[in-house]
């Protein structure tokens, strides 16, 4: 790493605030502290940081409050929100702010440090040369798992595709909507696919594949379980899916199947 990266952590527990700084520096970060929202504005017009570690629930402005506060400051500023328990609604209203990452307070520091390292990571992608930008195909992994969202983006990241995650159903038919909106016959894109757990809490993976293909027929969709049923698979390749691959994944297996359907697409 050239530099070390910022990141500004808001948090009105000082337990927390000091043991996410601790964790940062001593993995060659540089960590910037406030207790409440307001300071964290504050630090953000002044320090400029990388990337920012909110406090979901605190007294005064809240972190979707300053959430909103900070991206009219840097519309392009990465945050990664920590949460409580029994806050599912406000956890939603989180994702669907725009907010980079969502992890549960008490969370291990090896996936808390991958969380953050993958947010940097796109954000480097994001701002980057315009030439840099070029890439194989725009890759959809829809998963309820951090820890499978991090190893499928960084593995394919690598390859050369264009990664962007989703955590549930809902959030990866908004996704598909919206790239679907985005799109002009007039304009040549990379191609576009869907890597999509079965099962996961609200919208289940069968449920969001159905609604993706009424949207648009074409889009290729690979389901993912963990579970062998053979009802399932069934059911999933009945409603359009083009694969359906067994977790633990043999990633050369994925990557090849990924490269076919893309390869025909063109």
């Amino acid at each position: 790493m050239p530099s070390q990266e910022k990141v500004l952590v808001v948090d009105d527990e000082m337990v927390m605030r000091e043991l996410l700084y601790n964790v940062l520096t001593k993995n060659n970060f540089k960590a910037i502290t406030a207790p409440n929202g307001e300071e964290g504005i504050k630090l953000l017009e002044r320090e400029k940081p990388d990337l920012v570690i909110l406090d979901l629930m605190m007294p005064g402005l809240n972190g979707l409050e300053t959430f909103v506060r900070m991206r009219q400051i840097d519309p392009q500023i990465e945050v990664i929100i920590l949460t409580g328990n029994n806050i599912d609604d406000l956890e939603a209203q989180a994702r669907k702010a725009g907010i980079s990452e969502v992890l549960r307070k008490g969370v291990g520091v090896e996936l808390f440090l991958k969380s953050v390292n993958y947010v940097l990571e796109k954000r480097h992608a994001k701002r980057g040369p315009v030439g840099a930008l070029k890439t194989k195909g725009k890759i959809l992994v829809v998963d309820d798992e951090p820890e499978i969202r991090f190893m499928l983006e960084k593995f394919f990241a690598r390859q050369g595709y264009a990664v962007v995650t989703a955590s549930n159903g809902e959030e990866a038919v908004k996704m598909v909507i919206e790239h679907v909106s985005l799109r002009s016959d007039s304009d040549k894109q990379a191609p576009f696919m869907v890597l999509m757990d079965i099962r996961m809490p609200g919208m289940d993976g069968l449920l969001a594949l159905n609604k993706m293909k009424q949207i648009d027929k074409k889009i290729p969709v690979i389901m993912i379980s963990g579970l062998n049923d053979g009802e399932t698979t069934r059911e999933a390749m009945k409603l359009g899916a083009y694969d359906y691959i067994m977790k633990p994944f043999n990633m050369e297996y994925l990557e090849m199947v990924v490269m076919t359907k893309i390869l025909l697409a063109e």
